[in-house]
């Protein structure tokens, strides 16, 4: 099997840019979506990308013209990417996965609140963004990430996209996935 591009979505705090820096290892070219679609803020997508349905076909445009000009560029298959994003439903990813590109979704649907939490504080580090919250503001997000790491599984299974959900065993499920890229399982 020849090697693909990689898009890790999903939810904030799942493991994305954990398992894109590993899989930088492989020589895999790491892009984090975050600061493109920051830079975007207010031009091409709302003023803080808070309308995810309207930012989702937004972004798998832009890294569907990445993968697109990877396909014109004189070192092709030479050059492989790992793409990382949030705010990327399953509908629109599926636009963009096909023989060269496999789209995987992370996400922890299977967590409370409580047990993401302690986790993420057992975790910090001061220059994480989670770090700057107070635990009632992180609560708030992470019960809307939840919510939509159950809405991205269940469209996975609708569209046959991979779901790996990190939220009980995050390092064990990022390992797994990390093996099964590396030895051309996925």
């Amino acid at each position: 099997m020849k090697k693909k591009h990689i898009i890790l979505a999903g939810t904030s705090r799942s493991g994305k840019t954990t398992l894109s820096m590993e899989l930088a290892k492989l020589d895999y070219t790491h892009y984090k979506m975050d600061p493109i679609k920051r830079a975007l803020y207010g031009s091409i997508i709302d003023e803080d990308g808070s309308n995810w349905e309207e930012v989702s076909p937004k972004i798998a445009k832009i890294i569907g013209q990445i993968l697109k000009d990877n396909k014109t560029d004189t070192d092709y298959n030479q050059e492989h990417y790992v793409i990382d994003t949030c705010h990327l439903f399953p509908h629109d990813a599926k636009t963009i996965e096909d023989e060269d590109t496999k789209v995987i979704f992370l996400g922890y649907a299977d967590s409370s609140v409580d047990e993401r939490l302690k986790e993420i504080r057992e975790n910090d580090k001061d220059n994480y963004w989670t770090s700057k919250l107070s635990d009632d503001e992180l609560k708030k997000l992470l019960q809307q990430n939840i919510d939509f790491s159950n809405q991205i599984k269940n469209e996975c299974e609708q569209y046959g996209i991979s779901y790996y959900d990190t939220g009980k065993s995050r390092e064990e499920t990022l390992k797994k996935i990390y093996e099964d890229i590396e030895s051309d399982q996925i």
